[in-house]
């Protein structure tokens, strides 16, 4: 496979909005967030969707830029890349990826909702709506080359250790230097930095990069109802550090890996906690403003232009599908593709569901789960070929994996001996 070459040479029927955009998009376009297409997240985030129908709605969902002039993350970009990958080997998506990597590098991983719920060690996923911790249900992610996979902190510093010894794995050489190389390249600007320590972040082939104190840092999170995650490694050194927590959004992710860099590169610890923490108030200071806002611009003793009942009917997108909109007991209700504006106990959810979708479908609140849920896993150090538990000690430690250890003195443990979050399998997603 040539990923220089247009998506359409191995997916005939791939179209876009934009006649020119369908024929130049090449694989590399997608594998950088290039297309020109934003993230049109509402066509696969509902779940309901197979992938060939995917596919088909995405030549009516408009760009907002040209090809190739902005980075726009879309996983819908990495969804037909997944596609491409089965064209050319003949494989489902899952069974070239188990082939090629997950089975080589002894993952125990699934890639559905469905495989993750009836794990028995599964960790379970809570959203943050402000100050309050919900917990949701477990979303599926049918565009499953985007995020679809579901693994252990244990299992996941092998895929670490693949990359910090730039492709080889326990002797056996599964990706070539030159690959591990082209992957980590930065490629497309993505954003300037936020503070001083940070230069600016670049995009290459699914990961990310810049530059933290002067050292060099390839990493990428990952984020889903319920699920904030993220791995970095510093390949200069050989290190890497990933961080799997079952909340979402949660800034400890940011703040352990660097508790972990600064003293390893000899730095002066920071206060990214501190830090964070008052950027967190002033968020949430934000969200109360913007919740009250309308009602000072709202006008009062006004009618609509029409009998509410006059709205309800079903409106349709040929790229999103269709809404239903009802009228019943003087207010307006919403159904969409298996959402809708009341919940599982019958609560009616108005403005709320659009800014905090998956509390569209909660299945608890405050009060229905202990206080003391931790909300971080891990405590696993690891060293390539090496791995050894560390102190079973409550405090939270980051998983670690070094490249190219010198001995082994002790025998690799199986991801079900990991330590982890509740019962600590949780989503890696993009």
């Amino acid at each position: 496979m040539d990923w220089k070459k247009p998506v359409r040479d191995y997916i005939p029927e791939f179209r876009l909005h934009d006649a020119v955009a369908t024929d130049r998009v090449t694989v590399r376009d997608l594998l950088c967030h290039h297309s020109g297409l934003p993230r049109h997240d509402w066509v696969w985030v509902p779940g309901d969707l197979s992938p060939a129908q995917m596919l088909a709605a995405m030549r009516y969902l408009e760009p907002s830029d040209d090809i190739r002039s902005t980075h726009q993350y879309s996983n819908l970009g990495y969804l037909v890349a997944g596609m491409v990958a089965e064209r050319v080997s003949g494989q489902s998506w899952t069974e070239f990826t188990r082939a090629r990597l997950i089975d080589k590098l002894h993952m125990n991983v699934t890639f559905t909702a469905e495989d993750l719920v009836a794990a028995p060690d599964a960790a379970m996923p809570y959203e943050m709506d402000g100050d309050t911790r919900l917990r949701t249900k477990l979303w599926p992610v049918r565009a499953t080359a985007a995020g679809g996979i579901n693994t252990s902190i244990a299992s996941f510093a092998n895929w670490l250790r693949l990359h910090l010894d730039r492709g080889e794995f326990e002797g056996q050489r599964l990706l070539s230097p030159t690959l591990i190389r082209e992957l980590q390249t930065p490629r497309v600007h993505v954003a300037a930095a936020e503070f001083a320590e940070y230069s600016d972040v670049h995009y290459g082939l699914g990961f990310r990069s810049h530059r933290y104190r002067g050292e060099r840092v390839v990493w990428h999170s990952g984020g889903w109802f319920g699920w904030s995650t993220l791995m970095t490694m510093l390949t200069d050194r050989g290190v890497g550090v990933a961080v799997f927590t079952n909340r979402n959004p949660n800034p400890v992710t940011e703040i352990l890996a660097n508790h972990v860099f600064d003293p390893l590169c000899g730095k002066e610890p920071i206060p990214w906690l501190d830090r964070l923490r008052e950027q967190r108030r002033k968020a949430l200071a934000q969200l109360e403003i913007d919740r009250e806002a309308p009602k000072a611009t709202r006008r009062l003793n006004t009618r609509p232009s029409h009998e509410l009942a006059d709205y309800a009917g079903h409106y349709e997108h040929p790229g999103y599908g269709r809404i239903t909109i009802t009228h019943a007991e003087g207010q307006l209700n919403w159904a969409y593709r298996g959402m809708s504006s009341r919940s599982r106990t019958g609560t009616t959810i108005r403005s709320s569901c659009p800014r905090r979708p998956a509390a569209c479908c909660p299945i608890g609140s405050p009060s229905h789960f202990p206080p003391t849920v931790k909300e971080t896993l891990r405590v696993w150090r690891l060293r390539s070929s090496r791995s050894s538990k560390t102190s079973s000690s409550p405090a939270l430690q980051p998983a670690i994996a070094r490249a190219r250890p010198s001995v082994s003195t002790a025998p690799a443990r199986s991801a079900t001996e990991a330590p982890l979050l509740l019962s600590g399998r949780t989503r890696m997603d993009s």
